[in-house]
């Protein structure tokens, strides 16, 4: 008698499978599959419960780029104060005078972000020098990034009204991610490793302005965003995992 045969069907993990839906032109098969592994990777990494935001501008096109992956019905990206370029698969590119906004904030819209529990992230493709950081708040001003200041440094704020500078930054590409563990400390990480040491900013109350990117509050900045995203605190090696998880998308799509 001949064994019996059984097709293995390869599902979707059910957070990449509502992701697709949203999508107006929705992916097939290996692109499919690729959202839906990075989403496994980030689950299996402890880090998907801790994310508010998580936004892949590496994507097929604008309207994909613009969903929130934690919960793709809320919180979309939206284009403010001009056009900044569009690129399939790398992501969008400022040009100084427009930005994009999320819609949220820390004070109101927070699930896992807390005031001493938080971190801010993204990939930027510019390795050049900036005079404004590319995710920040408007108004209190008590969140931003900016992974290669004009000053030859990466600076942030998170949840402090303090603006910190980190170690000399050569290049301000890759994976930045910036973590607040207490109410007193701070740790900006490149690439899944700390860069430079810790940094002491004590924390104040959270930000009441939304939150947007490719801007932070003293104007817009001409980077090029490939992903953003925020949530409670991370710890070392969560931090390397979602690293390894969107590095791995980002080489498939070629955006690394």
């Amino acid at each position: 008698m001949r064994p019996a045969r059984f097709n293995i069907i390869r599902a979707l993990v059910p957070e990449a499978d509502l992701l697709v839906d949203y999508m107006t032109v929705r992916p097939q098969g290996n692109r499919a599959f690729l959202v839906s592994d990075t989403i496994r990777r980030i689950k299996a990494a402890r880090v998907w419960d801790k994310l508010d935001l998580l936004y892949v501008m590496a994507a097929a096109d604008s309207q994909a780029a613009g969903l929130n992956w934690k919960s793709p019905g809320t919180f979309a990206l939206s284009v403010s104060g001009g056009t900044p370029t569009f690129t399939a698969d790398r992501g969008y590119t400022g040009n100084g005078a427009s930005s994009l906004t999320t819609g949220w904030d820390a004070a109101t819209n927070k699930i896992s972000y807390a005031q001493d529990s938080a971190h801010i992230g993204g990939r930027s493709r510019t390795s050049a020098t900036t005079a404004t950081g590319w995710m920040g708040g408007v108004g209190t001003n008590r969140i931003n990034l900016c992974s290669r200041h004009s000053t030859g440094n990466a600076t942030g704020r998170l949840n402090s009204g303090t603006n910190m500078f980190a170690n000399a930054s050569a290049d301000g590409s890759g994976l930045w991610v910036y973590n607040r563990s207490v109410s007193t400390t701070v740790v900006m990480y490149r690439n899944g490793a700390a860069f430079g040491v810790a940094e002491t900013a004590t924390s104040a109350a959270l930000d009441t302005s939304d939150i947007g990117l490719l801007r932070d509050n003293g104007g817009q900045t001409v980077v090029e965003l490939a992903s953003a995203f925020l949530g409670g605190s991370l710890s070392a090696g969560e931090i390397t995992a979602l690293y390894d998880a969107e590095l791995a998308y980002m080489t498939a799509v070629g955006a690394a």
